[in-house]
């Protein structure tokens, strides 16, 4: 439609800026898929303690590092209709999404798989500690099966960080006097 074509513009010359370009998209599609397979693994197996599956990362209520991975997966991936069918062999993925976007306690929405009794905690509010499941896991446990999704994070973006950090450097010292960095390094 004319009022959506320049959205769809400006968001398509975005890709370049992220890196998302051809040549990149196979890279990115099976990093993204690892990613969801080490995410559904580390959710379905539960804690050691608990048994069942893990309603979040560190136990029974959310923490930032949920947010930090549900946001671009839920915003980027999930809701596009072309990347959803990533998700497929995910329901515990889908399942977390479901309870951290809020959907597992709210009425209107009763057909959810997080409404499943073994997929959802009694409780997400960390006000209730009643119940193990509304808590961290003990000892600020971080399970074993995060280690995968931590190099598969620490492999993929260490590289860039390395380049970003070094055109940081050379910019600073062939602009003494600059005041901020550009927004982009490389493109023109």
């Amino acid at each position: 439609s004319r009022l959506a074509q320049p959205v769809a513009d400006r968001m398509r010359a975005l890709c370049r800026v992220h890196g998302a370009v051809s040549p990149a998209l196979a890279g990115i599609e099976s990093f993204t898929e690892r990613l969801i397979g080490t995410l559904e693994r580390h959710l379905a197996a539960g804690s050691a303690a608990g048994g069942g599956p893990q309603p979040y990362l560190l136990g029974g209520v959310p923490c930032r590092a949920d947010f930090a991975l549900y946001g671009p997966l839920w915003a980027h991936l999930y809701r596009d209709p072309h990347s959803r069918a990533m998700f497929d062999g995910a329901p515990h993925v889908v399942r977390w999404f479901e309870r951290l976007h809020g959907h597992a306690a709210d009425a209107a929405f009763t057909q959810l798989a997080a409404r499943d009794a073994t997929a959802a905690p009694a409780s997400t509010s960390p006000d209730s500690a009643s119940g193990s499941a509304a808590k961290f896991l003990p000892d600020d446990e971080v399970p074993e099966t995060l280690d995968p999704l931590f190099r598969a994070l620490f492999d993929e973006q260490w590289p860039f960080l390395q380049l970003a950090c070094a055109a940081v450097d050379e910019h600073a010292a062939a602009h003494p006097d600059a005041a901020r960095t550009p927004r982009a390094f490389g493109y023109a």
